[in-house]
């Protein structure tokens, strides 16, 4: 039998895989078995884990940390206020939920669809 498993935590992630009775936890494409939950945005990319962590000070407003606090809550949840003091990343409400606002991300992207 073989599984697979995820931890998706505050501050960071990882997968690990159960087979022929053990398990081992993959390393991501830097060798961390580890990575952080972290994820910055620029105008034609994003950047995730190690590179975006390290790039927050230069880049804090387009930076997203700690999403986990505030999955399933809503905007005027007394969590979800005050995850917005700990993070540069704007935290808005739509429908009253909240939704990090990405200035990167300000203006209209392409969109692709899959072929039908």
């Amino acid at each position: 039998m073989s599984a697979i498993g995820v931890h998706f935590g505050y501050t960071c992630a990882c997968v690990a895989i159960f087979k022929d009775g053990r398990a081992d936890v993959v390393a991501n494409d830097a060798g961390d078995r580890v990575t952080p939950a972290v994820v910055g945005f620029r105008d034609t990319e994003q950047i995730v884990g190690l590179a975006a962590k390290q790039g927050r000070i230069r880049n804090a407003a387009n930076t997203v940390v700690k999403v986990k606090q505030m999955l399933g809550r809503r905007f005027d949840d007394p969590e979800t206020q005050a995850h917005q003091t700990e993070t540069k990343c704007q935290v808005i409400s739509k429908e009253g939920k909240p939704y990090y606002e990405i200035p990167a991300r300000a203006r209209p992207l392409p969109e692709t669809w899959p072929d039908s």
